[in-house]
């Protein structure tokens, strides 16, 4: 996200701080050595006589590995947060909610990770992901379960436009 520089002071001075979802854009597909085993075994077994072959998931898992964090830099790089987390799939960012104080954030972090156990650098397991617009929305929807309003990245940016407008009025008031 690339801002001016009276934003990123604007930013800076009043604490705006992130709490972001980054993970590969789709699910992912794996088997453990159980499946395999099990697909072993099913593969060697002879067919004649099954009414009910095996499911799918039975052989292989889908999931979708994220890895929640914060930030109090619109420019921060999430190549830089996924180096050494993720070699196996690209990632991107899935999903960033902005709060007015860095505290905001970190309780809003601690609070996905504590509802959410599974989504903390691991595996969820899930049937479809929403668009980058509905997981922010999502995420603002838990925010205001717990009394905070977050933002996303728009409404961030309008706020720190309103804020610059407040100080501009401040400047021309005292000329």
């Amino acid at each position: 996200m690339r801002l001016s520089q009276r934003q990123k002071n604007i930013l800076r001075h009043h604490g705006f701080s992130a709490m972001y979802v980054i993970g590969p854009e789709s699910s992912v597909v794996y088997s453990t050595q159980v499946q395999a085993e099990a697909l072993q075994t099913f593969l060697e077994e002879p067919r004649i006589g099954h009414n009910r072959p095996a499911q799918l998931e039975d052989f292989i898992t889908i999931v979708h590995p994220v890895r929640i964090g914060s930030t109090s830099n619109p420019a921060d790089s999430i190549a830089s947060t996924g180096d050494g987390w993720s070699w196996e799939w690209e990632y991107k960012l899935l999903g960033r909610v902005w709060f007015e104080n860095k505290s905001q954030a970190e309780i809003f972090l601690h609070y996905i990770q504590d509802r959410y156990i599974g989504m903390r650098k691991s595996w969820v397991k899930i049937n479809g992901w929403p668009g980058r617009e509905l997981f922010d929305l999502e995420l603002v929807i838990l925010a205001r379960e717990i009394g905070f309003q977050s933002l996303n990245d728009y409404s961030m940016l309008l706020r720190l436009e309103e804020i610059e407008h407040h100080i501009l009025a401040k400047e021309d008031s005292r000329v």
